[in-house]
């Protein structure tokens, strides 16, 4: 939006998007670069992409989104983490952790 991101930032942004198992995209448009870069960066090193918004975008369309969370934020990020506490539950009390 016109925004400068810091030079540093950047950087920082793409190693980790580079070293990434799991991305959670959430409420982009997946236009504006160079972000828009980072969940397609990760994708292609093996991660595993979540995608949280209102409206498909071009990484549910293209393939780069594993899964796509239809609806607002608030609501999809705490079913999300919900369901993730519940896996994480299961796990401890079968010995996982």
């Amino acid at each position: 939006f016109g925004e400068i991101i810091p030079p540093g930032a950047a950087a920082e942004a793409e190693r980790l998007a580079c070293k990434s198992d799991v991305v959670l995209v959430v409420g982009t448009s997946a236009q504006v670069y160079p972000a828009a870069r980072l969940p397609m960066t990760a994708k292609g090193r093996g991660a595993f992409i979540i995608e949280a918004n209102i409206e498909p975008t071009d990484f549910t369309t293209n393939g780069i989104s594993d899964v796509f969370l239809h609806g607002p934020a608030g609501t999809t990020i705490a079913i999300l983490l919900n369901n993730v506490r519940r896996i994480m539950d299961c796990l401890a009390t079968d010995g996982h952790r």
